[in-house]
């Protein structure tokens, strides 16, 4: 039974990211995490020492991360490529620093780390360095291969715990073809659709068996590694976009028009007498739609709006969409089913408007549903809000 993650340390910065990850890892999925150290001996080095203390240090460390998970490590000796593949083949993933020095010598170059994930068993994470990001998605290279499959089965079982997305990413290579053999061009299209069909068939279903995930893919010419030009490279189980500058512009623009939807709705409840006087508050009798609605009957449809006026239902209906739009999107979650029904409200608004005095067809309405409309495909609720908590990342309509 794979029930542990073992880690191989050997005293390096990206080897203590490495025992980093695997604590947090361990502890979320509720694994135990075994730590090694393969101990090469060196004539006059005093290397067994280095070696028992990197050890320890590994194991400190981890268990200072945790809580209630079982932390057991042993120092190894033999070579290290052999010993570390051996440890994968009773593990549920082994973890590795990208470089290292002391006992792991090799990975100076980054040669154990390849050799290892060439040979292992299991899944092998290499860390880079320690990182203080969330980790909000997960990316997975796929081509429907055996091995792929293993790595997809791998990279969902990581995005879950996280409450993370996945993104599949799946690449091929075009034909090499003489610049002058211009027939081939529909032929090259066709075989570049038929690619990017089977591509998205192939994630269907994975899609239909992890319902409570969301699942996203991609298709790419060329090598895979293009798909993260511009973006951080991820591997699979370690991924995340660093927050931007721009992610919080749209979150404070998020909040600033939640609490624009938010006041109105305490102000029209309470009179609190900014727009609304103390005797006409909802809560006294008044009601917060009439006297908007009314002033619309020299417009173009004010026929229609003016009739709306005095009506319980609408009253209820246009509060009720001030209170959950101005929440969801000071709170971050629901900021998509928000987003579409304030741009409703304030389309409608609009119309009940026309014809508009200052502009053609242009006024502050308008201009606030563009935003939300911005909110809703920059995903602005997972900063400064809880749109990355992994209630709402399991369930679409929460985001």
């Amino acid at each position: 039974m794979v029930d542990h993650i073992v880690v191989g340390v050997d005293g390096s910065a990206p080897a203590t990211a490495a025992v980093e990850w695997a604590a947090a890892d361990a502890q979320r999925r509720g694994l135990a995490l075994r730590i090694v150290h393969v101990c090469q001996q060196w004539p006059h080095s005093g290397s067994t020492e280095y070696c028992a203390k990197s050890l320890e240090a590994a194991a400190t460390r981890a268990r200072e991360l945790t809580r209630d998970v079982d932390v057991a490590s042993e120092l190894l000796s033999g070579d290290v490529i052999n010993v570390l593949v051996a440890e994968s083949e009773l593990a549920d993933s082994l973890v590795l620093g990208s470089r290292g020095l002391g006992g792991f010598a090799g990975l100076v170059l980054g040669s154990v780390g390849m050799a290892v994930a060439g040979h292992a068993t299991g899944p092998v994470v290499i860390v880079w360095a320690p990182s203080a990001l969330r980790h909000d998605r997960v990316v997975i290279g796929y081509d429907g291969s055996a091995h792929s499959e293993a790595a997809m089965a791998y990279a969902i079982e990581q995005a879950r715990a996280r409450g993370a997305q996945s993104h599949v990413v799946s690449a091929w290579q075009l034909p090499v073809l003489s610049p002058y053999a211009v027939a081939y061009g529909s032929l090259i299209e066709e075989r570049m659709r038929h690619e990017a069909h089977a591509a998205r068939e192939r994630v269907t279903p994975w899609r239909e068996k992890n319902s409570d995930l969301v699942i996203t893919d991609e298709q790419r010419k060329g090598a895979i590694m293009a798909a993260t030009i511009n973006r951080p490279v991820i591997p699979a189980g370690t991924g995340t976009q660093p927050r931007r500058p721009v992610d919080y512009v749209w979150a404070i623009a998020r909040i600033s028009i939640g609490w624009i939807f938010l006041w109105a709705f305490l102000d029209k409840t309470f009179g609190w007498g900014f727009a609304t006087p103390a005797n006409r508050a909802w809560i006294s009798g008044g009601s917060p739609t009439t006297g908007f609605l009314k002033g619309t009957g020299e417009n173009a449809l004010g026929g229609f709006f003016g009739s709306l006026a005095g009506q319980a239902w609408v009253d209820w209906l246009f509060m009720t969409g001030l209170l959950g739009i101005g929440l969801a999107l000071i709170l971050g979650i629901g900021t998509r089913i928000a987003a579409g029904a304030g741009t409703l409200m304030l389309v409608l608004m609009w119309a009940a408007e026309l014809p508009l005095d200052t502009n053609p067809f242009m006024d502050d309405h308008i201009v606030y549903s563009i935003v939300l409309v911005g909110l809703a495909l920059a995903n602005a609720g997972t900063t400064l809000g809880l749109g990355d908590l992994p209630i709402v990342q399991r369930n679409a309509w929460l985001k």
